[in-house]
């Protein structure tokens, strides 16, 4: 699941700018003051992992970030149609002190990762819009619908662990993710996929219609993402098919 030189929109009524940029000062003016934060996000795979810092049990909310992740992921499967495995398994690790390897024989620094292929990746996608004629009529909208779900996946996982920790605040959603959840990574993907929805469909939606998406997507499927974080917890990795069967009796239409 994961740059772009894209700005995001700015705050109306005198807030500031909100930008990574901004998000990244902010951060580093508020590290002596605070705890480190449960998890700090970084990319390196496939889709978003999570890297471990110092504090009480972390995995309990690396568990919500990613099993937000993946509910999300079987969720815009459903919606697309698509009846194969969205991901191969979702992970927290009790020890990241040592680097997990990926199926691509990739390193990564990080103790929790729904790991699968991209569900949209940027720059390549974008290319089917330029085959003339396409190779079927509903093939470009098939792929629009592919980049707002890709959207929507980013910000599921963080946005269930905002929630999980009581940060229920629809409107300081965007800060609660990226102060509290270690969500820039998430935040650069979705920027990232944002940039090539604009040129392909010339809407000017921005993050913030994605966003609403996704907050929306995280509270309405709640009984899912709570039962595959508490299972997650306490099996540490579950496969596709165990994830799946966990979820699908709970997910709301």
């Amino acid at each position: 699941m994961k740059s772009r030189s894209m700005k995001t929109p700015t705050r109306k009524r005198g807030r500031s700018t909100l930008s990574l940029a901004n998000v990244r000062h902010r951060q580093q003016a508020l590290r002596p003051l605070c705890r480190r934060s449960a998890v700090a996000k970084t990319q390196k795979g496939p889709m978003t992992c999570l890297r471990a810092t110092n504090t009480i049990d972390p995995l309990r909310f690396v568990s919500y970030h990613e099993s937000g992740h993946a509910v999300a992921s079987i969720v815009a499967s459903r919606a697309l149609g698509r009846s194969y495995p969205s991901f191969y398994r979702v992970f927290v690790r009790e020890d990241s002190s040592f680097p997990y390897v990926d199926r691509r024989g990739r390193s990564l620094d990080c103790a929790g990762l729904c790991e699968g292929p991209d569900l949209y990746t940027p720059k390549i996608g974008l290319q089917v819009f330029s085959i003339v004629p396409p190779p079927r009529p509903t093939w470009q909208s098939e792929i629009l619908q592919t980049m707002e779900w890709s959207m929507i996946i980013s910000f599921a996982g963080p946005f269930a662990e905002a929630i999980a920790k009581g940060l229920k605040s629809r409107r300081d959603k965007r800060w609660s993710a990226l102060l509290g959840c270690g969500a820039s990574e998430d935040y650069r993907q979705a920027e990232a996929v944002l940039s090539d929805y604009k040129h392909a469909s010339k809407r000017r939606r921005g993050l913030h219609h994605f966003e609403e998406l996704a907050w929306d997507l995280a509270l309405q499927q709640q009984p899912a993402i709570i039962a595959l974080a508490s299972s997650l917890s306490n099996q540490l990795s579950l496969e596709y098919e165990q994830a799946e069967e966990i979820v699908r009796p709970l997910l709301k239409p």
